[in-house]
């Protein structure tokens, strides 16, 4: 597969495909740090073939419009022949990964070496993660100005601080999170099992009515955004 594009010459193309807020934030040639949008998967398991791209003739049927938004970012990627790296054979390019409801930032490898180094710099925490997010308020909830909650993910020892950053009179409050492990999750599972302030919209730890009756969008789509990641190593910040 022979590259013929950097990340910034195709990303009108992957606006496009993966929707107007995803952008190119930075660039070098070894890696990129991109911004996916909320609902885009970053891969699809080989066995599926949602999502796929394929040229088409004649007319667009609903049928096809369906399987072109379940899109993923590596199928993006690789439709737009943008160099990636190859360590990861079930996502090609991606170091690591956000959930498909979550937006937000993401390091994307173009060679093998840059690849490993960035796992590393994961693998060894000298990496920052930071999310912004939406949680729902109410009398039940448990959130203080700020705190550290330590609490299991999945059975695997996970931890989470956070600050309050502002409530508003619907029972919504924006919150910050920067995570110390990288559980399946985290912050989701932490919002709703140690704060009982579940993510806005997220379908899956709430049961979305304050959600619907706000009418905030779709149940693949919550108020969760990686604002900040943070590579020192790499000048990524």
């Amino acid at each position: 597969r022979k590259a013929v594009s950097t990340f910034t010459e195709a990303e009108p193309t992957l606006k496009e495909l993966l929707g107007d807020e995803f952008e190119v934030l930075l660039e070098t040639n070894e890696f990129c740090v991109i911004n996916k949008p909320s609902g885009v998967p970053c891969f699809h398991k080989k066995a599926t073939t949602a999502g796929k791209i394929k040229k088409k003739k004649g007319k667009t049927t609903s049928k096809d419009e369906s399987s072109a938004s379940d899109i993923s970012l590596e199928d993006a990627l690789v439709s737009c022949n943008v160099p990636l790296s190859t360590l990861n054979s079930d996502a090609l390019g991606l170091v690591h990964r956000l959930d498909r409801g979550t937006s937000g930032c993401m390091v994307v490898a173009k060679t093998d070496e840059m690849h490993a180094q960035l796992v590393s710099e994961f693998f060894l925490r000298r990496t920052t993660k930071t999310y912004t997010t939406l949680l729902q308020d109410t009398a039940s909830s448990n959130l203080d100005n700020e705190g550290l909650i330590d609490q299991p993910v999945n059975g695997r020892p996970a931890q989470s601080k956070y600050r309050l950053l502002e409530r508003y009179s619907n029972n919504v409050a924006l919150v910050e999170f920067e995570i110390f492990t990288g559980r399946k999750h985290q912050i989701r599972v932490h919002a709703a099992e140690a704060l009982h302030s579940p993510v806005l919209n997220d379908a899956v730890y709430s049961n979305n009515e304050m959600a619907n009756s706000l009418d905030v969008g779709t149940s693949q789509q919550f108020f969760l955004h990686s604002s900040h990641l943070s590579i020192p190593r790499f000048g990524i910040d």
